[in-house]
């Protein structure tokens, strides 16, 4: 079974694009087709007319549709693409692989949250998961230390969530060991 890709961030507004489209492009295509077909007498020339008077009117809307959206956007964020941090591209990900791991699935929420750090390597919530797993699922206590010391580089204020936790779960993996 294969794997499934990371989430797409533009699925929603690919969505209402092809939502709209689907609603004004069939209507204006038929009117299209009806004014062809009625210029010329409605006969076989009308028909095959009138058919490409509707193709031609769908693509033309088509277009309008798409550029009218596009201009909007670029209105509205003046030109860029909303920007996403990290944890919101791969928040999806990371819970399905939390899930995982709390239902002893370690090999499957190993690979997803390793894919994540593939992507985004400096990612304390992807690091501290992999440790988790490294440690609950393998006995990894090397690795997971390693995963864990890379949080503490990365997020030096003692303060930090993750620093404390990392710090913790590393205390936890030496007691343990003892």
């Amino acid at each position: 079974m294969g794997e499934k890709p990371l989430k797409d961030i533009d699925i929603v507004a690919r969505t209402q694009f092809l939502n709209i489209a689907s609603w004004t492009v069939p209507p204006i295509s038929f009117i299209g087709f009806m004014v062809g077909w009625l210029m010329y007498s409605s006969g076989l020339i009308g028909l095959i007319i009138g058919g490409l008077f509707g193709l031609l009117t769908s693509v033309i809307i088509y277009f309008i549709i798409e550029y009218m959206g596009s201009a909007g956007g670029s209105i509205l964020h003046r030109g860029r693409r909303p920007i996403y941090s990290d944890f919101d591209k791969f928040e999806g990900p990371l819970n399905q692989a939390r899930h995982l791991k709390n239902n002893n699935d370690f090999d499957k929420a190993y690979n997803i949250a390793n894919e994540v750090l593939y992507k985004a390597p400096d990612l304390p919530e992807a690091l501290y998961l992999c440790a988790q797993i490294l440690w609950e699922g393998y006995q990894d206590a090397e690795s997971s230390k390693k995963h864990l010391r890379k949080i503490l580089v990365l997020l030096p204020d003692k303060n930090e969530t993750y620093h404390r936790w990392a710090l913790s779960l590393i205390n936890d993996i030496r007691s343990s060991q003892d």
